[in-house]
């Protein structure tokens, strides 16, 4: 039995015809040649095996010409570009399969059931699995991840020690994806920051647990099976609807006057004075609305005459919602925008632009608009600051804009 062979052979072994074994304690150590056309370790006709490049560095050759290399940072194929599997830790912006010479693109692992798309050091998918539900996040901002946090069947996820003044704002995405109760994994929408330890969800887990893992995730998409295409933050985009004018209040007073300018109509408004001189409008808030902006109700008006610059106009819109399956509110919440005529634009037919905000949670939290009721308003023209204008103003257009979060089949 040998106890050690340690480069004693200049050539290549040749012809040997028995096993060769080594004591117990040594090992086989190979003259070292270093190069990719006769390597150290060979087979065949010798110009394909293995050789150390450098030290810990282990490299495979194939027809005289290295492929492969091996390290223990590393395995990788000598190509630009080519496959570069890491033996490190992978993360949602460090990937472990990845390119050479580019090893901040690929596939990463941000935790248990989830793929994370890299681009550049940059996490541009994450693709989660919860409860056989895989959620599709694109581009998105992780502003906080939490575990063990604590649900108690309302509306509120407790986590001690946590900074959520700080990292989450109204608006953004909850995704609770582990937990004891798992139906409760999903997306929700933070309704209000209470502290540092406490968010309003915009609806309830139903789990009273303990250890509820979520992230809070502002921009970018998020595609589910069950919720469609879900956007956040600077991705969220405004839908603008024309609400349903009743004519039918219009056409049996004669009221408000309808003029024409040009191949345009309007509606002239004289100040209201308990003599129909007003309009009504209904429409169904959509189900794309994110549920937790302001709502704004938006009308073009011109000036029906010249008027004095820095005299004013002023209307009020008096709104109110019903909710589904209760009598309709005989209430009404009023908002009032008043404005000023401009220089340069007090000429007849000038045009202005009125945006009136609709306070969405204006009745407390329980009471907030929702998708699918009706949202109805009624516009007068009321008295101005001194000095009032002194013709009428002429409705051209209105609309409502509503800040959408969704694709769905909206209303």
């Amino acid at each position: 039995m040998l106890k050690n062979i340690f480069a004693i052979f200049s050539q290549s072994l040749r012809n040997i015809k028995e096993n060769i074994s080594l004591a117990s304690g040594y090992h086989l150590v190979l003259p070292s040649n270093n190069e990719e056309v006769t390597p150290t370790l060979a087979f065949g006709d010798g110009d394909t095996g293995f050789f150390e490049s450098s030290d810990d560095v282990l490299f495979v050759s194939f027809g005289g010409g290295w492929k492969y290399s091996w390290s223990s940072s590393n395995f990788r194929s000598r190509t630009t570009f080519s496959f570069y599997l890491s033996t490190e830790g992978s993360s949602a912006a460090s990937p472990v399969y990845c390119f050479y010479t580019d090893e901040d693109t690929g596939l990463g692992h941000a935790a248990a059931d989830q793929l994370s798309l890299i681009a550049g050091g940059v996490e541009g998918q994450r693709v989660i699995e919860a409860n056989s539900v895989i959620y599709n996040l694109f581009g998105v901002t992780e502003q906080d991840s939490v575990t063990d946090a604590t649900t108690n069947g309302t509306t509120t996820i407790t986590k001690a020690g946590e900074n959520f003044l700080t990292t989450c704002a109204i608006g953004d995405i909850v995704l609770i994806w582990s937990g004891t109760t798992t139906a409760d994994y999903g997306l929700y929408r933070v309704k209000a920051v209470t502290d540092d330890t406490n968010l309003v969800l915009d609806s309830s887990p139903s789990g009273s647990d303990s250890d509820v893992d979520f992230y809070v995730l502002r921009n970018g998409m998020i595609i589910t099976a069950a919720d469609g295409l879900v956007m956040s933050g600077t991705t969220k985009r405004w839908l603008t609807l024309r609400a349903e004018m009743d004519y039918t209040a219009q056409i049996a007073a004669s009221k408000p006057t309808q003029v024409s300018i040009g191949v345009a109509k309007g509606f002239s408004m004289p100040i209201y004075s308990a003599d129909n001189e007003e309009l009504f409008f209904r429409e169904t808030v959509p189900d794309r609305w994110d549920g937790v902006s302001d709502i704004i109700f938006h009308i073009k008006v011109a000036l029906a005459a010249g008027e004095d610059v820095d005299d004013y106009f002023k209307f009020q819109l008096s709104w109110e919602h019903a909710v589904a399956g209760e009598p309709v509110p005989a209430t009404s919440n009023d908002v009032e925008v008043e404005q000023a005529v401009l220089t340069g634009r007090n000429a007849q037919y000038d045009e202005y632009d009125v945006f009136f905000t609709i306070d969405h949670d204006i009745d407390g939290a329980g009471n907030e608009i929702q998708p699918h009721e009706l949202l109805a308003a009624r516009l007068r023209r009321i008295d101005a600051t001194n000095p009032d204008i002194t013709n009428e103003v002429i409705i051209l257009n209105w609309h409502t804009h509503y800040q959408i979060d969704k694709m769905a089949a909206g209303s």
